[in-house]
C-alpha cells in the first residue's frame, strides 16, 4: 500500500468525484497507520457515493476499533 498511495492520490486529484479512488486511498492510509486520513477518505467516498458499502464497512470498523462506537452506529444508521 505504501507504493500504491501516491497513485491513488493522483487518481483522486484527477478524478475528484470517483468514490472508489477515495475508498482505496483510505485503505492505503489505514495500512500506513494514518487513521485520520483514512477516516477522511472513507467519509468522502461515502459522500460521493452513499451506496459504497465497502467504504461504509471500513469506516464502521475503523471507528469501532478506535472505541468510537456512537460514531460507528451513526454511520451504520446512515443512508446505506
Amino acid at each position: 500500500h505504501v507504493e500504491a498511495k501516491p497513485a491513488y492520490e493522483r487518481a483522486v486529484e484527477e478524478n475528484p468525484y470517483a468514490s472508489a479512488y477515495r475508498y482505496n486511498l483510505g485503505l492505503c492510509c489505514l495500512e500506513m497507520g494514518e487513521t485520520e486520513k483514512a477516516e477522511a477518505a472513507y467519509r468522502k467516498a461515502i459522500g460521493l457515493d452513499p451506496q459504497n458499502a465497502a467504504a461504509h464497512q471500513s469506516l464502521v470498523a475503523l471507528l469501532a476499533e478506535q472505541g468510537r462506537h456512537e460514531d460507528a452506529a451513526r454511520v451504520m444508521a446512515g443512508p446505506y
